[in-house]
């Protein structure tokens, strides 16, 4: 269900702060939707003003409070574990391994948002994996 609500997103454009389906998503797409999903376990006003306004240098720190603040998240340490529902923080700087961008992975493979093709979902091949910095579970949403 919690990929289901993932996947209305499909085809949105990237619009870098910008939160509406169908007129503009950016990276944060998978806190977006987990906001949406979980009524019970929300982001509050200030991380939703954080949301709008990161950088790609300053995600790694909204990634990680929301991601782990009260919000019932468990690390996964192996991707073998990976459950469709889970969330994942990606490095795309392998030196300093700060997570930019974030993907929900689904039994097809990740859907995120990137600059040049707004929301998709893709297979998860070995440029997606190398890319992984932190992989984390909800109960809750665990399709």
């Amino acid at each position: 269900e919690f990929v289901s609500s993932a996947r209305e997103w499909l085809g949105t454009p990237f619009v870098k702060g910008q939160r509406c389906l169908g007129v503009g998503m950016d990276c944060a797409l998978p806190l977006v939707v987990l906001d949406q999903f979980i009524s019970d376990v929300c982001l509050d006003s200030e991380d939703l003003r954080a949301m709008h306004q990161y950088s790609r240098n300053s995600l790694h720190d909204l990634m990680v409070s929301c991601c782990t603040d009260g919000r019932e998240l468990v690390e996964i340490f192996n991707a073998a574990d990976m459950l469709p529902g889970d969330l994942m923080s990606m490095a795309f700087d392998r030196v300093s391994l700060i997570p930019q961008h974030a993907a929900i992975f689904t039994d097809i493979g990740i859907i995120h948002c990137m600059e040049n093709t707004g929301v998709v979902e893709h297979d998860f091949n070995f440029n997606w994996v190398k890319k992984v910095a932190r992989m984390y579970r909800n109960p809750i949403v665990s399709d």
